[in-house]
């Protein structure tokens, strides 16, 4: 059994080209026992954004505070707390925040590729 608090994550700014004031925290990984699947935390400011990308695995997001907006595929979709969404691989997705708090997520992906730069950090 492993637990830990959202405000002990360490928390790094997002290296894509093209993100502005986005924010991650390694919650759970392999270090803390997890084999399977990482939660992050993903912080987004007032104003920021991140960067437009795809990847080939599923992304699940859980709004945990602020409003936000969500692109798929060129679609928007109006973001809120307690709002759980699906990333299926491949789809192009980004998160907008045009709200005047931080728009706060939680977020679970399966380790593999896209966790890598997580490993590194071990």
């Amino acid at each position: 059994m492993y637990k830990t608090s959202i405000d002990q994550a360490p928390m790094f700014d997002s290296d894509l080209p093209g993100a502005e004031g986005v924010g991650f925290g390694l919650l759970i990984s392999v270090k803390d026992g997890a084999p399977n699947f990482v939660m992050e935390r993903h912080v987004i400011a007032p104003g920021g954004h991140g960067a437009p990308h795809a990847h080939d695995w599923e992304q699940q997001m859980y709004v945990t505070a602020g409003h936000g907006v969500l692109v798929v595929d060129g679609e928007e979709h109006p973001l809120r707390p307690g709002d759980a969404v699906l990333i299926e691989a491949g789809e192009g997705h980004s998160f907008r925040n045009e709200a005047d708090e931080p728009l706060q997520m939680l977020s679970f992906v399966p380790r593999g590729p896209g966790t890598a730069w997580q490993e590194q950090m071990e």
